[in-house]
């Protein structure tokens, strides 16, 4: 009593009007201290009228709490006073001794009718031996009486007591209990289910949600093995199973436990990186930049100033919030540095337009002041010290949380302990990962809507004949040839009948001509092209190994291609003139189908160049290749001509060269462009004499350069 004084002063005030009113209420208190003086005072001394004192210190104690000395000359243990009201009753009592052990096999023998061997001073010489209890059964006479007690309550259906506080909050809280139990409603709202908040004073348990369509990003802050994972667990599983994709998608940054991959198969679930996956954590922040600038579009052409206001305003067409998840920014930071800034105005501008941060830190001050005002929902773990609680929550707490994982505080109108919900069944982190994953297995098997967009990276894993079944696949059945990804954009770069007539491939090595040039085979013969390879070069023979090619070798070769070419080009001529007259608007599209692609491949076109201009030849083959070359486009028959190292000048000065490049497309493989000639790219110099990737080239498309990843054909 005189510590809960010390310590809770409010709340003996509350005690001191019960224990005045209280007795008309039925409402009695039973008060206890070892030491009165200052503790109790004449207003609760006269409310009290029953008074039991035992022995005490001195005269004054005694004094203190009987008006009377004697309670200090007590000398026994148990011996007390009674006092009712003003000495109405003062009797001296023994109290009873309830901490004995209970032993029921023991006969209740009356000292009448037992005789017992004793000394000249009274105290028994031979006591009755019981056998012992072992101290796994030891069981004190209160505990049995209250066993008891128990036990007939139950029997006679006495219903127990309301206790005064509901139960603590248990240390483990699965989110499904939760979803089950309480009814939360998801309509109009935002919300995520953490796990559940007690309120003491209300004698009320509750969920604890966080609605996101009502605060300004995220803050979550907590020493290690706290539980911030689990709690950016538990909010993607508990949105997940409140919303669809539809209404929420996630894209996280995982730089702490490096267990969130698990969340991938998730529809809402648009990306998860870990730190050394530098191109997805850069290009997640950059997608998320396009967002904003989309969605800032889409306010203004339908003069809506935001996020809530458009999904109200089309119903149909709404908008799914991005949640953007950084858990341990504070090594994010360290490790991209130069991303901050972004991230500082992402966080200040993206609520706006729908898309909120959640960030982990391990103390408010990880993340600099500037950055933590664009937070305004901020929920504290256990933190190092009770001061720490200040910057999180605005207030240094009355307590700070249970020393547990997944406890923390909440401010809502007052300060608040809650527990966080475990996001899956299970005593383990393995059981609960395993269940979870199992979960989403299933989910996704059922699940018919839309996926959350993935943040767009250069498939670095992927083989091109991988590429052409998945990402390829409509421009495959559009008749367009991959060439590989521009760089920036990720965007598939592909060349067809209409855009493009003569290809060239030019590489610092053979190696990087024959990649291209093999990867091109493979997506033209997957589109049903008729292939005529010419072959003089007999590092490339192998690429027409197991194939249907056509195979063309030195001026025979040559020469019978040209004789084939001529027929076919003019009976194409011939149609398109037709089809022109007839008011065809896509002759090229017709001319395909009546007469199928074909696809002329020069593997040296240097070498071919030699032999098609030769002197001593018996028949001269430029005039009909200059002319093919020259007037052959838009007839469904391309050229794809290979050239690795600096052309002589010589060869580049032929005019059946000069018609080749005159349509300025093809792509320069392995960076040193400086070293060639046969396209001009407006880049400094410094980028035109860097060597890049073998798989890394630059082409130019409506007169920009750009730079090209293009996928090796592994096997």
């Amino acid at each position: 009593f005189a510590e809960l004084k010390k310590e809770q002063p409010e709340f003996i005030k509350e005690l001191v009007s019960t224990a005045r009113v209280g007795r008309s209420l039925g409402i009695h208190l039973i008060l206890a201290t070892q030491k009165p003086a200052g503790v109790v005072d004449d207003e609760i001394w006269s409310n009290s009228r029953f008074k039991i004192c035992l022995r005490v210190q001195d005269r004054q104690d005694s004094q203190g709490m009987l008006k009377r000395p004697e309670a200090a000359y007590l000398t026994q243990t148990g011996r007390a006073y009674l006092q009712i009201g003003n000495d109405e009753i003062f009797e001296m009592f023994q109290s009873g001794y309830s901490g004995a052990d209970y032993n029921p096999k023991v006969e209740d023998i009356s000292t009448a009718e037992s005789v017992d061997m004793i000394g000249i001073d009274g105290h028994s010489l031979i006591v009755k031996q019981t056998k012992k209890v072992s101290d796994e059964t030891k069981q004190t006479q209160l505990e049995a009486s209250i066993d008891y007690i128990i036990e007939q309550s139950e029997k006679n259906h006495i219903a127990k007591t309301r206790p005064l506080w509901l139960p603590a909050l248990s240390d483990k809280i699965f989110l499904d209990d939760i979803l089950m139990q309480y009814k939360i409603d998801n309509n109009g709202t935002l919300s995520t289910v953490i796990g559940l908040v007690d309120e003491p004073e209300k004698q009320n348990i509750k969920p604890l949600i966080i609605d996101f369509n009502s605060i300004s990003n995220m803050l979550i802050a907590g020493i290690n093995s706290s539980g911030k994972t689990n709690m950016v667990k538990t909010i993607i599983i508990s949105m997940a199973k409140l919303y669809t994709s539809d209404n929420v998608q996630f894209y996280v940054l995982d730089f702490s436990s490096r267990t969130l991959k698990m969340f991938r198969d998730l529809p809402h679930v648009g990306d998860v990186f870990y730190p050394e996956e530098s191109e997805g954590v850069v290009r997640t922040l950059q997608f998320i930049s396009d967002e904003i600038a989309d969605r800032t579009a889409i306010f203004q052409k339908n003069g809506v100033g935001g996020f809530l206001e458009y999904n109200e305003a089309f119903p149909n067409n709404i908008l799914p919030a991005l949640i953007v998840i950084i858990d341990n920014i504070y090594d994010f930071m360290a490790e991209y540095q130069n991303q901050e800034e972004q991230i500082l105005k992402l966080t200040r501008d993206g609520s706006r337009y729908g898309i909120q941060f959640v960030f982990t830190v391990n103390r408010a001050s990880d993340i600099r002041y500037k950055m933590r005002q664009n937070f305004t929902c901020m929920i504290p773990l256990r933190l190092v010290e009770k001061g720490d609680y200040l910057d999180i929550l605005g207030k240094t707490p009355d307590f700070i949380p249970t020393p547990l994982v997944g406890r923390g505080l909440v401010h809502q109108d007052e300060i608040l302990e809650f527990q966080t919900a475990l996001y899956a069944r299970g005593d383990t982190e393995a059981e609960r990962s395993t269940n979870i994953k199992n979960e989403i297995a299933m989910y996704k098997a059922d699940y018919t809507g839309k996926k959350a967009k993935h943040v767009p990276i250069l498939p670095k894993d992927s083989s091109y004949a991988e590429i052409l079944e998945d990402q390829a696949a409509n421009m495959i059945q559009n008749g367009e040839i991959p060439i590989g990804y521009d760089i920036d954009t990720i965007e598939l770069l592909g060349i067809n009948d209409s855009n493009t007539y003569s290809y060239t491939i030019w590489g610092t090595n053979k190696s990087q001509v024959s990649m291209v040039m093999s990867n091109l085979l493979m997506a033209s013969e997957k589109i049903g092209t008729d292939i005529c390879f010419v072959n003089n070069d007999s590092g490339m023979e192998y690429m027409t190994a197991g194939h249907s090619y056509k195979v063309y070798s030195g001026y025979d070769g040559i020469f019978n291609l040209l004789v084939e070419l001529k027929n076919d080009f003019k009976s194409r001529s011939d149609r398109r003139k037709e089809l022109i007259a007839e008011g065809t608007a896509d002759t090229v599209s017709t001319l395909v189908k009546e007469f199928g692609r074909k696809l002329i491949v020069i593997d040296d076109l240097s070498e071919c160049i030699e032999i098609v201009y030769d002197d001593d030849n018996k028949e001269k083959l430029y005039p009909i290749f200059e002319l093919f070359l020259k007037n052959g486009s838009k007839l469904g028959i391309q050229f794809i001509s290979g050239v690795s190292g600096e052309m002589p000048v010589r060869i580049l000065s032929r005019k059946l060269v000069k018609s080749m490049f005159e349509y300025k497309t093809g792509i320069c493989m392995g960076g040193l462009l400086n070293s060639q000639k046969l396209f001009t790219f407006d880049l400094p110099l410094n980028v035109q004499v860097k060597k890049q990737p073998d798989n890394v080239g630059f082409t130019v498309i409506d007169n920009k350069v750009v730079k090209v990843f293009v996928p090796e054909n592994k096997k």
